[in-house]
């Protein structure tokens, strides 16, 4: 009788074990990422002036040509080419893209909240720094990625899926 409660009671106690172990008190407060580095900050950029168009007539897109012309026969052939010569690098980019792009540029945006969503460490006399828009490039990192711009990011990606 005593061996059906020995089995129970090891197996409560090594969830339990494993339960507090998971729990990690300590929170990362420095992390090492490389910072993006913007071109510039495109001081003229509030000047520019929109083009916008009236109707759709105003972009024009030829005609595809014909899937029997010797045109649409000598481009197949050439993707056909480029693709058997593709290097090790090209191979795995197209492996990585190829399945679902959506799924990548999901993965990407994830990537990308989780990096700037880190609260700034508090500074040495106790205040915190704030992101600056007019110099991005400052720590803490701007867009700061807390909920809301987060979640507008995942909501225009989701948007594009359906």
């Amino acid at each position: 009788m005593k061996k059906i409660f020995i089995i129970p009671s090891i197996l409560i106690a090594c969830v339990t074990v494993f339960v507090f172990q998971s729990c990690d008190e300590d929170l990362p407060t420095n992390f090492a990422f490389d910072p993006y580095e913007f071109s510039s900050l495109d001081e003229n950029g509030g000047t520019w002036i929109p083009n916008l168009l009236t109707s759709s007539s105003q972009i024009g897109i030829p005609a595809p040509s014909d899937s029997t012309s010797a045109e649409f026969l000598a481009e197949v052939a050439a993707v056909k080419a480029a693709s058997a010569s593709l290097t090790g690098d090209q191979q795995a980019a197209v492996d990585y893209w190829g399945g679902n792009g959506l799924i990548r540029w999901n993965e990407i945006a994830r990537e990308l909240a989780a990096k700037y969503n880190l609260a700034p460490a508090p500074n040495a006399d106790g205040s915190y720094s704030v992101p600056d828009p007019a110099n991005p490039s400052n720590y803490p990192n701007f867009p700061f990625a807390h909920p809301p711009y987060s979640a507008r990011a995942f909501c225009l990606l989701g948007s594009r899926s359906v």
